[in-house]
């Protein structure tokens, strides 16, 4: 179920009503004031549109950019059909409501991930600016290359490592238990 923000979808209804009437009514605006109405009431029209709906954001995406370019070809069709107005299908018109519509998605998607960047900050905190040491296998890291450890094992650690074998192995070869490989059972 889409859920609605009331006041932008509110803002959205009332930009529809009044681009209807400024659209479809008698043409009294010049060509040049046209095309800039076209670009900031697409503008006004998808700025409302994408806040109006609560939605994923990639999929907010797709619907408001649908909805933007079918709206765009069809108020030109619109137009065009009413006959009472001396209006005329118009491609410039719809490359304005487009472009209108794209800056609009553009600056909302940018603000909805910076929004998004800095709720996750808030949650789960910030990393402090000195401990980060970059990607030491891209060499992004100013890192002293002689306190890395170079996988070599000391002796004491490799007597450690024998005396753990020898516990886990049972008997030590040579022992007074092993001959020729094999055990001999005392019996008791």
């Amino acid at each position: 179920m889409i859920r609605l923000r009331y006041p932008f979808a509110g803002a959205f209804a009332a930009l529809v009503l009044i681009s209807a009437y400024l659209g479809l009514g008698p043409n009294s605006i010049s060509a040049v004031d046209d095309k800039v109405l076209h670009f900031v009431a697409f503008f006004l029209l998808t700025l409302t549109l994408y806040w109006a709906l609560d939605l994923p954001r990639r999929f907010l995406l797709k619907i408001v950019l649908g909805a933007m370019l079918a709206l765009s070809v069809g108020s030109e069709v619109v137009q065009h059909l009413i006959p009472s107005n001396d209006r005329h299908f118009d491609a410039v018109d719809i490359a304005f409501n487009v472009v209108g519509s794209m800056a609009a998605l553009a600056l909302c998607n940018w603000y909805n991930k910076r929004m998004l960047e800095r709720r996750r900050r808030k949650k789960y905190g910030i990393v402090p600016a000195g401990d980060d040491v970059g990607d030491v296998e891209l060499n992004a890291a100013d890192f002293n290359a002689d306190e890395q450890e170079l996988g070599i094992v000391g002796e004491e650690d490799e007597d450690e490592g024998e005396a753990w074998d020898a516990m886990d192995s049972g008997p030590a070869p040579g022992s007074s238990e092993v001959e020729n490989g094999t055990v001999d059972v005392k019996k008791t």
